[in-house]
């Protein structure tokens, strides 16, 4: 029997990404911005209006990741979803000039990816395994399979069914599908 892939999102439901970049942010740009004052996925119009759709520029940098913690649980998460038999195929936009980086982060922070369980792909819902766990709501509302919602600021207001609030809800959300399997 073939083991059930789960198309894990690395940013913001393994990485806390978001909290390097702002970081960084407030740091050039003397602000105070934080990762709860964000309710949608335009960041650009939570920034100071000089720096707009500047603050892509950070994803840009191949050393942003040297700042990035793993959220908490995330790594203990991912163990559990592997021993009750699940295959973690870690999947992620990014940047030309970052690609690859986030690869060895995940190596780095023991998620131990190997090449074919990593996937960096701008069309995410398009992907034909049987779950994705990702905390942008258009991709798991677009997503052709089980899309569960891994709840962040950003995406609070939205409604939708498959929704887990932090790692322990995962593991147990995944733990029903995988009777169900």
């Amino acid at each position: 029997m073939l083991e059930p892939e789960i198309a894990m999102d690395v940013d913001d439901v393994c990485a806390k990404l978001q909290e390097a970049w702002l970081a960084q942010y407030n740091k050039d740009w003397d602000d105070d911005l934080k990762s709860e004052d964000i309710r949608t996925w335009e960041i650009e119009k939570y920034v100071k209006p000089q720096c707009n759709y500047q603050i892509f520029h950070y994803l840009d940098d191949p050393h942003l990741y040297d700042k990035v913690q793993p959220y908490p649980g995330a790594l203990d998460g991912v163990r559990k979803l592997r021993k009750m038999g699940y295959k973690v195929v870690f999947v992620t936009s990014c940047p030309i000039v970052t690609s690859g980086r986030k690869f060895f982060w995940l190596k780095e922070q023991g998620f131990a990816p190997t090449e074919k369980d990593y996937d960096e792909n701008r069309k995410k819902s398009r992907l034909n395994l049987p779950y994705m766990l990702d905390d942008r709501y258009e991709n798991v509302k677009d997503f052709k399979q089980k899309g569960i919602l891994f709840t962040r600021p950003w995406n609070a207001d939205y409604s939708w069914a498959n929704r887990v609030n932090n790692w322990d809800e995962a593991v147990e959300k995944f733990r029903e599908e995988i009777n169900l399997w």
